[in-house]
């Protein structure tokens, strides 16, 4: 499930670079280092992780409570350790920042010249 995931914030944040090439150029045109292009979507990829993180984790303890809900017939809250919390969030932007590196490469490579649009 891990290695889908990651494919899949690859795949997300390949989209979200050739998608955005034209403002890429233009940061890189005012002044930005192909290292801080690269920083800039890795960051990004790990500000995405995170929030999908914290949104796994309310999501999975909303559904919990639902089916304790309904099995035991009483509203229960589930009692959970704080190590899966804390792995889960860990986990989120650390794959996304990885599964980011690439596509930044690529970001912080393209050549300013092809990247700015003449429009």
């Amino acid at each position: 499930a891990v290695v889908v995931a990651g494919l899949g914030v690859v795949n997300t944040r390949w989209m979200d670079v050739t998608e955005r090439v034209g403002e890429s150029g233009f940061l890189r045109a005012a002044g930005m280092t192909r290292r801080q292009v690269g920083r800039m979507v890795v960051v990004q990829a790990g500000i995405i992780g995170t929030v999908g993180a914290f949104l796994g984790i309310v999501t999975g303890l909303v559904a919990a409570t639902v089916m304790l809900a309904l099995t035991n017939g009483t509203l229960a809250t589930p009692r959970l350790a704080p190590q899966p919390l804390i792995l889960a969030v860990v986990l989120g932007l650390g794959l996304a920042m990885l599964a980011a590196y690439y596509p930044a490469r690529v970001a912080g490579r393209f050549p300013i010249v092809r990247a700015v649009p003449l429009e």
